[in-house]
């Protein structure tokens, strides 16, 4: 298992750790932020009184960034072992153990155990196994999957919290469309804003694609509204922006 590499302080102050020799690693040390525009419109909708769920959070930087400036509760998804790890000393680190609950489980469209192939010189690049992925290099972990819909844990803390989920970014390296079919329940209760990442190649390593995904978030009444740094944001007929 990779080893925790040093804390790294983010031009908003936050604190964050990496995994060694990351691509994520070098990035936020280089350039101290990740993602403007994407952070910029998470930041738009996500509130105080509404929950956000990061479902692939990876090392957790936008998690940990909304957390401390729109002070909203996170639930947060990642499956990977070592980055799991990394986030959830940046929650410590940070001081945000009371808005940022990880769960350390993949969403999928049931409840099983995955492998998850880990990559070697990008965590963030890290998905779900199947037949397209045989001959990627990298350490396999066998991973917990979980129907959001079904996933017992989460709907106890969801009844905790007592709040709306206002706020959903999905980017699991084309699991996309297995992670919605699997929370249909949470999307038509629920009518999140989403945002979602919309890569053709990976949606299709797993037998789906962005014409399809984007044909089933319309039957539910999302429409896409946006596309930026390879995510779409859909909006529900219901919700005034």
């Amino acid at each position: 298992m990779d080893v925790l590499n040093s804390e790294v302080c983010l031009k908003s102050g936050t604190k964050i750790y990496v995994r060694k020799k990351d691509y994520l690693s070098r990035w936020y040390r280089c350039y101290g932020e990740y993602e403007a525009e994407t952070m910029r419109i998470m930041r738009k909708y996500a509130r105080e009184d509404e929950i956000f769920l990061d479902i692939g959070a990876n090392l957790g930087v936008f998690s940990l960034e909304i957390a401390r400036t729109e002070k909203c509760n996170i639930i947060a998804f990642e499956p990977n072992p070592p980055t799991a790890e990394c986030f959830k000393k940046s929650i410590k680190a940070n001081k945000l153990t009371d808005r940022i609950k990880l769960f350390q489980v993949a969403l999928s469209s049931e409840s099983c155990k995955v492998n998850l192939i880990d990559s070697p010189i990008n965590a963030g690049a890290s998905a779900l196994e199947t037949s397209a992925s045989m001959n990627n290099i990298g350490d396999r972990y066998e991973v917990r999957a979980e129907s959001l819909d079904d996933f017992s844990d989460f709907k106890l803390l969801l009844a905790e919290l007592n709040k709306k989920i206002g706020l959903i970014k999905m980017d699991i390296e084309g699991a996309e469309m297995l992670a919605l079919e699997g929370m249909s329940n949470v999307l038509k209760k629920h009518k999140p804003v989403l945002i979602i990442e919309l890569i053709d190649s990976q949606l299709r390593s797993f037998g789906s694609s962005k014409k399809e995904l984007v044909k089933l978030l319309n039957s539910y009444d999302f429409k896409l509204s946006n596309e930026f740094e390879g995510n779409g944001l859909f909006i529900h007929s219901s919700r005034n922006t």
